[in-house]
């Protein structure tokens, strides 16, 4: 008897604009879970996603993020990529990388190659430590990830705690140097930690630098320095040189200084160890901390924006604002970030901050027709359009957006149609289509857009409007408001709210009988005083546009969506019609 296959389970993140993603593995921590997640959505990277589980502390979680978030924009550290709450539980999304320190084969490598994943290692960790102040407390080849380039990516700040009160359970560990009695909590992972921290020395460099030692010697031997059998638990007090000398005797003198390095990095007393992560370039001329730190990329600026997100979505707007600032005061022209402090802006209601910073980011990038750091990069331009059509400079925001698409036509294959079109990848251009009266091109592209984010209301509002328009709301109405129904109307009315609740009341004629419902359960209370003064306003009788089947009973309320939406630009079409 065969066993039925089950379909693959599907998550979906709210925090990452509803994205969607089919868990492909799940593996269990002592403290938390990490789900492989393949986007349902094509075009998407695959990305892991770490939320505590169990009795697990919040606060534990938040702190690591924390610290996280502050040093991930060095090349050498794990790219967080958004913070939020999954199932009522922090996570956070994460790039995914196919492998660890624990699944090379280090003799296999060539000498170049062990000291670039020592180098940068170490890198990350000086650089932790010199921005932040950072004591990793749980370094292993585990945590040392590698990206699909071969770059070590460090991983898992301040999340791993254990406990091992008694002699017997630190001996079954395989800790030298054993002392009679401890009372502390050890904070790492046993057969990485240096022996002091077992009398209760607080963690330091100093400890850091034995675990990265103990890394280093395990991946290149696949043993522990000081304990000869793990299963007999034989403790040396002696580092154990003749496996590492194996491990390197076919990499001539270069190969010794790696041993000469790794010595060093092991010994139990603290004093004989490297007392700083810069003391090691006398040793090893070929760190490099000062290129690490300069390096910079698209993808560090990504970082640096989610770091502010993340103490957005923790309401610390102060260290958010720090976030961007302490990096904008060097790289002042950072259009990611520019564009990122016009968003917190806009967050906390600093209107004309936010539109004085996103028209700064949309300049910058007007200067490169749309490159930043070698890249094509038209989000802080668009959210630039947005802001213009929010606050009703309609012309404004198509001319911008028009402009975004000719960049791109400048970058571009000439042979090829402007990719940008038709792609679903910015919702602003589906807008640009509809302000253009390019009904049927823009109810496509926001479909598409639709399929691969969740919608806020103005999106909402503009997709409603497109697919009415161009007399395809009969047949999308049901994926609109699947859509649609993830965002529940305000209980008081603000701008834009009661056209989003007029966009419900138009998808409630075509959508199937138990959408219908689910829609109508959430309308605020004000929509039927609101639809009394547009029944008023268009000389309808009192109820009759509770329930609008026939056509002109629904013009009233797309015509309120199109002034809200394009300034009124359709209005004449609107009344035109019909049928649709």
């Amino acid at each position: 008897m065969t066993n039925k296959m089950m379909p693959p389970e599907v998550l979906k993140v709210d925090y990452l604009r509803g994205s969607r993603y089919v868990v492909a593995k799940e593996f269990h921590g002592g403290m938390g879970t990490v789900y492989k997640l393949f986007p349902v959505a094509g075009g998407s990277p695959t990305v892991a996603m770490k939320t505590i589980r169990g009795d697990s502390s919040v606060q534990a979680f938040d702190i690591e993020c924390e610290a996280w978030f502050s040093v991930a924009h060095h090349p050498n550290i794990a790219r967080p990529i958004a913070f939020g709450t999954w199932e009522s539980l922090p996570s956070v999304v994460m790039e995914w990388y196919p492998k660890s320190l624990d699944d090379l084969d280090l003799k296999g490598l060539t000498v170049g190659e062990i000291k670039k994943l020592i180098s940068e290692t170490i890198g990350a960790l000086h650089f932790a430590f010199a921005e932040k102040g950072l004591i990793h407390q749980d370094i292993k080849p585990a945590n040392v990830l590698i990206d699909k380039s071969g770059r070590p990516r460090l991983s898992d700040f301040g999340l791993a705690r254990c406990m091992a009160p008694t002699v017997k359970e630190r001996i079954e560990l395989g800790i030298t140097g054993v002392p009679k009695s401890t009372s502390k909590e050890l904070s790492g992972t046993p057969y990485f930690m240096a022996p002091e921290l077992w009398d209760g020395v607080p963690p330091s460099v100093r400890t850091d630098i034995f675990s990265l030692g103990v890394t280093f010697y395990h991946s290149l031997t696949k043993e522990h320095p000081f304990v000869e059998d793990m299963a007999s638990r034989v403790i040396r007090n002696e580092l154990r040189l003749n496996p590492l000398m194996a491990s390197v005797s076919e990499k001539t003198g270069e190969g010794r200084q790696v041993m000469a390095f790794l010595k060093k990095c092991l010994a139990l007393d603290p004093k004989q160890r490297y007392q700083t992560y810069q003391e090691m370039t006398s040793d090893l001329p070929w760190l490099d901390f000062a290129h690490d730190a300069s390096e910079w990329s698209v993808e560090r600026s990504n970082i640096i924006a989610g770091t502010a997100q993340f103490f957005r979505t923790k309401g610390d707007v102060k260290k958010s604002f720090a976030a961007l600032e302490w990096v904008l005061n060097r790289r002042p022209k950072d259009v990611i970030l520019i564009e990122e402090l016009a968003n917190l802006h806009s967050a906390i209601g600093k209107t004309k901050e936010a539109e004085l910073h996103y028209g700064l980011a949309y300049n910058n990038l007007r200067a490169s027709h749309g490159v930043y750091e070698g890249h094509f990069l038209p989000r802080p331009a668009l959210a630039w359009a947005r802001s213009r059509i929010r606050s009703g400079r309609f012309q404004d925001a198509a001319d911008i957006v028009k402009e975004v698409l000719a960049w791109y036509g400048n970058h571009s294959d000439k042979s090829k149609p402007n990719e940008l079109l038709g792609s679903g990848m910015y919702s602003e251009v589906g807008w640009y289509l509809l302000y253009q009266g390019e009904f049927s091109r823009a109810a496509y592209e926001l479909a598409t857009y639709a399929s691969r984010h969740s919608l806020d209301k103005l999106e909402s509002i503009w997709i409603v409007e497109a697919a009415w328009l161009s007399g395809t709301i009969k047949v999308q109405a049901d994926e609109i408001a699947l859509k649609v129904m993830e965002i529940k109307p305000d209980v008081a009315q603000s701008p834009g709210e009661l056209e989003f609740v007029w966009s419900r009341v138009i998808l409630h004629e075509y959508a199937n009988p138990l959408l219908r419902g689910e829609l109508w359960k959430s309308n605020p209370s004000y929509m039927f005083t609101e639809t009394r003064n547009l029944e008023t306003a268009a000389g309808f009788a009192a109820g009759a546009l509770l329930m609008p089947k026939e056509l002109d009973k629904q013009k009233p309320f797309v015509s309120t969506m199109d002034t809200y939406s394009t300034g009124g630009m359709h209005h004449g079409f609107i009344r035109s019609l019909s049928k649709i």
